[in-house]
Parts: structure tokens; sequence; C-alpha cells
């Protein structure tokens, strides 16, 4: 089903399967390489299909736009490498326990890891180390853009982004107890550094995909993640089969999987997976806000038929959880949740006028029929809301 997909769509497929698998790459000949270009930086994958095009005797004026992002990616990746062996340095000199996560260790699995360009980098660790953390941090020239407000610390030195975890993330997950203790999934390397083992790290990246493809959506990398656990490690079977039915997404790990194999292993795709493939070529990395909505719609509708007025209200009501998460003073005093939706409808009516116009400009440009294509979507994934 692979074929019922757009050209330009195939055409990266494959290109991007031509580098994982060390395979000749498909020919350019007939493809409208600025499209190529549009589509790859959407997904935040230029480097690898620069990789996949670059012996394929196109001209330099044809391969300099992907010439010049993929030496920025080098130049991001070399950066982000040094800046994270001087943290790690820091954090083993303060004797403070660290677990990486996420990109720093799927990079691992690429051909080249410059092919999986980080955003930002992801640190599990203590919560009684955050003061310490803070300190050393902001010593080091960081700005702290969040603390102890969240689940998670953030710092920040121009491009250079850091967040240190307390937790994992339980988003989606059926047994949002799972990551109550996340450092029993991890192993030791070295000094005071673990890292996820993994079998762990690969259920870790699927859960963490899953959050953002209920969201904005997610896009091509996160298969490809799943595609290189899936044929670079050995993974046991059992143990990942066994613990994705406890954390409950093992259906959307299947879907996952099975997606994986159709775009870059050339296994078959039925016509439902093809359309949430198709979903996941147009999401692109960071999602859209047009899934966004249709999320929110979906959601404030649940089970019951898709209804723009429940909708509504949950703009009027957001969740107790949303509400904790802009107010963390409700995290310990739930009491005063009613006082708090109150002062949030003055705040928009007096003081956040262009907020109130965007929120309905969106309620007004959401449509019931996203939000039930949508629902499809999710069936198909093995996500239930």
């Amino acid at each position: 089903m692979i074929s019922e997909l757009n050209e330009n769509s195939r055409y990266l497929l494959e290109i991007i399967a031509s580098v994982l698998n060390g395979s000749p790459a498909p020919s350019p000949e007939g493809h409208d390489l600025e499209k190529l270009f549009v589509a790859a930086g959407k997904h935040r994958l230029t480097s690898i299909v620069y990789h996949g095009i670059y012996r394929q005797g196109l001209s330099e004026e044809e391969l300099e736009p992907f010439v010049k992002v993929q030496r920025l990616e080098m130049r991001q990746s070399v950066l982000k490498d040094v800046e994270f062996a001087r943290v790690s340095a820091a954090l083993e000199g303060l004797g403070i326990e660290y677990c990486p996560l996420k990109g720093r260790q799927t990079s691992e699995l690429y051909p080249d890891p410059t092919m999986r360009i980080m955003g930002d980098t992801d640190i599990l660790f203590h919560d009684e180390d955050s003061e310490a953390v803070r300190a050393m941090m902001e010593g080091m020239g960081y700005v702290t853009l969040r603390f102890r407000e969240e689940d998670d610390d953030v710092y920040r030195r121009g491009e250079l982004l850091y967040e240190y975890h307390r937790e994992l993330d339980k988003d989606g997950l059926g047994n949002p107890d799972f990551y109550n203790d996340p450092w029993r999934l991890t192993e030791p390397v070295s000094g005071n550094c673990r890292r996820l083992r993994d079998e762990d790290a690969y259920l870790y990246t699927v859960a963490h995909s899953m959050k953002h493809f209920m969201n904005l959506g997610t896009g091509l990398r996160s298969l490809i993640d799943v595609y290189q656990y899936l044929n670079t490690k050995r993974l046991d079977r059992d143990y990942i089969e066994r613990t994705a039915r406890e954390m409950g997404i093992e259906k959307f790990l299947g879907c996952m999987e099975r997606l994986a194999m159709g775009a870059f292993g050339g296994a078959e795709l039925d016509e439902a997976d093809t359309a949430v493939l198709r979903f996941m070529l147009e999401s692109g990395i960071a999602g859209t806000s047009d899934n966004y909505e249709a999320a929110k719609l979906l959601r404030a509708s649940g089970k019951s038929e898709v209804s723009k007025g429940k909708y509504f209200l949950r703009l009027l009501f957001p969740t107790v959880k949303a509400m904790k998460k802009r107010d963390p003073v409700l995290k310990k005093a739930p009491v005063l949740l009613p006082f708090f939706y109150v002062r949030r409808w003055f705040q928009l009516i007096f003081s956040r006028r262009d907020r109130v116009a965007d929120g309905l400009e969106m309620f007004g440009s959401v449509e019931k029929s996203d939000a039930e294509k949508l629902r499809d979507i999710y069936e198909t994934a093995g996500i239930h809301r």
C-alpha cells in the first residue's frame, strides 16, 4: 500500500530506507528535489537524505541546500557532544547520579550519529539534587527557564537546552504508575552515569512518541527510531511484549513496528496502516496545530459523538490536570480550584483578549470531520482516549 502514497513521499521513504539498509539509493531522475528538500526538513531528516543522494551525480547547485543544512547539523551535533561531556564531568564532580534519555541514547543506533540531530538534551535525575543541579547549570552560564514548577527543570544557554526530568513521561500510558520508579529500569555505565537498558530505552522511545502522536502528531523520525532498534539491537521480545502490555502500549507498539517495517523494510501495509503512515508524513517532526485542535475536540468528546459544544466547555473549564500544570499551587491546595477558574476567566476577559480571540478562531476553524478522521487514526494506531 506504500504505492498509494504520493510520489514525493515514496521517494523520501526509499532514500531513507537505502541509507538505513546500506542499499543503493534510488535515482533522483524525474523527481522534484525542491519538494524533497522541504519534505526532509519537515521531518528533520535532511542529513539522512543528503547521505542518500550525494553520490547520485547531482550538481553542486542541486546539492547546495542539502549541504548547508547537513553542515549546520554536523556543527550542532559536535557542539552538543562537547557540551554534554562538559555537563557530565560537572555532574560527576558533584557526585550526582544521572541518566541521559531519548536522543542521546537513540543516536547511537544510526549509521552516523549526526543523522539523528537532537533538539534538546534530556537527563533523568533525583529530585533531591535539584538545587545542586541548578547552581551547577547557572554556574556554567545557563539561564533557568523553569524550576520545580513541573516534573522537569529547564535550562538554556544560547542554542543549548537542557531538561532535567524527575520522572519519565506517563501521558497516554494505560498504566500511569509504570514509571513511578524509573531508576529500576537503568543499568550503570561509568561513574555516576546510568542508562536505560536497551529494551526499556526502546519502550520509552515508543511511549514518548505516543505522547506526541496524541497531541500535535509525530513524524518519520519516530518510525526510524523503531526501525533502528529492531534492526541493530538483539532485543528480548518476550520482555518487550510483556512489559508493553504492563505499560498499556502494546497496540501502539505493534502499529509502529508494522509501519516502520512497511516504510523502510519492504513489508506490506494494509489500507488502515497506510492511513496512519500518511498522517505521520503530514505531521512532520513537530506535528501541526490542526492535529492539536482536532485532538482537543476528540478528548473533550470522550467516547461519545464528537461535539463542539463539549469542546467549548473544555475551553472554559480546562481539566484539573491542566489547571495544576498552569498553577502548581493547586497540587498542594486543590480546594482552591474554583477560585482559580474564576481568576482565569477574569484574566482572559481583561488582560488576555488576544488569547481569547485566538481561542475563538481555533474553535471556529476545527471541524468535527477532522476529529472523526483522527479517531479512526487513533483506533488503528492502538490509542484509546
